[in-house]
């Protein structure tokens, strides 16, 4: 164990006594069984800390006061916080609102920080992992299902975007910066992590990372990528599930609408 790992384990230890003082047993267990540890800064410069095991979430502060307990009906394999904007209108957007995000294998739970009110999210496919972007998050489809990896090719969806509990799931664009005004889809990659407005993923073909920059699709992309048929198969189209809050996005015979593609990512820097 290094010693950034032993100071957490040390940190999680003193909030864990801390949290008994107030008669709270989601610590009652080992530190082991901790699955996923996150905290968050608030407004008011405050610090909250969220914690899982197995199904069960509970939110924290430092002094070990308790925020709120919740419990899922799945097993949580991450917890992110997700801010985004109270409305969905572009013209009046609202204010910002902090989601505490409840990941699944194949579904998303929102709660507002403020109350318990569950918004439900459900995926037609298995979840990798999910990152938080500006004013989105970013969805990352497994293929772990696919044996080959010739099966993977590059006209599978791999990313889509949610900019909100209630919206709609829209695939996101790479675009090649070698090729101008090209755009394609690909599954080659793996995302490393997110920050603000840059994505990192490493690129397995090429064997290195690559930076690239988020950035929200113009009406002259979307109208380029309704011209490219290719980069939408038959076969890849998004069907609506009746678990997800609003029906995900539908694609029609032509490709990629302006209202289904939402973000771009352009290639901002590659290192090994």
């Amino acid at each position: 164990m290094n010693d950034s790992e032993s100071d957490n384990s040390v940190e999680v230890k003193m909030i864990s006594a801390s949290a008994r003082k107030i008669e709270f047993d989601f610590w009652d267990r080992s530190c082991e069984d901790i699955g996923v540890y996150r905290e968050h800064a608030l407004a008011d410069g405050s610090c909250i800390i969220a914690a899982t095991k197995g199904c069960e979430v509970v939110v924290f502060r430092r002094n070990g006061e308790l925020v709120r307990r919740l419990t899922a009906k799945f097993p949580i394999v991450d917890i992110l916080w997700f801010p985004c904007w109270s409305r969905l209108s572009a013209e009046d957007p609202g204010e910002k609102i902090d989601y505490l995000t409840l990941v699944g294998e194949r579904e998303l739970v929102f709660y507002q920080t403020e109350d318990d009110h569950p918004f439900y999210f459900s995926f037609p496919f298995k979840i990798r992992g999910v990152f938080a972007a500006n004013d989105c998050l970013i969805i990352e489809r497994s293929w772990d299902h696919l044996i080959n990896r010739a099966e993977k090719t590059e006209e599978s969806i791999y990313l889509y975007t949610l900019t909100h509990p209630l919206d709609e799931l829209r695939p996101v664009i790479f675009r090649d910066g070698d090729i101008t005004n090209f755009y394609m889809l690909t599954v080659s990659n793996q995302v490393v992590g997110s920050f603000n407005s840059c994505l990192l993923i490493y690129d397995d073909a090429k064997k290195a990372h690559v930076l690239y920059s988020i950035r929200k699709a113009t009406s002259d992309d979307c109208r380029m990528i309704s011209g490219t048929p290719r980069l939408l198969p038959e076969r890849h189209k998004i069907q609506p599930s009746p678990k997800t809050s609003t029906p995900v996005s539908r694609e029609n015979d032509a490709g990629l609408t302006c209202s289904c593609c939402l973000l771009i990512l352009e290639v901002a820097s590659r290192c090994v």
